[in-house]
């Protein structure tokens, strides 16, 4: 992805991708979470259906919320300010945005941002979430 961003930024190839190309990866990607899938992730996941339920309510709303502020501070489509600000991964959401007539490479930064920020600050957060636990036992 970087490569391409910089490819682009230096002038050479204004083209998108192919719908059939787009619609390929959507189902690779589909296919590849189910081949995941056993009784025991369906048990696991009912044993804890209402936080993931909240969590993901909370999180979509918190989206939507976030979304239409950016949309009219920053002056993009509102489908554009969802998808940017909508849980999910980049190989989802492009598409998606791509397919949607919204500003794929806006919802792509979002989502490049957010994921290196993640990435960059997982092993703090990871450490003091272990130090909190230990001290209370």
């Amino acid at each position: 992805m970087l490569a391409v961003i910089v490819f682009k930024a230096l002038g050479h190839g204004a083209y998108g991708l192919p719908k059939a190309y787009v619609f390929a990866v959507q189902v690779l990607v589909g296919v590849m979470i189910g081949a995941g899938y056993t009784p025991q992730v369906g048990a696991m996941v009912m044993e804890m259906i209402w936080p993931i339920v909240l969590s993901t309510l909370g999180i979509v709303a918190a989206g939507l919320a976030l979304g239409l502020i950016f949309s009219r501070a920053l002056c993009f489509d509102p489908v554009t300010g969802y998808l940017a600000t909508s849980p999910g991964g980049l190989s989802a959401l492009i598409p998606l945005a791509a397919e949607a007539d919204a500003l794929p490479t806006v919802v792509a930064a979002f989502h490049f941002f957010r994921l290196v920020f993640i990435l960059l600050t997982a092993p703090l957060a990871l450490r003091l979430i272990q130090a909190v636990a230990a001290r209370c036992g």
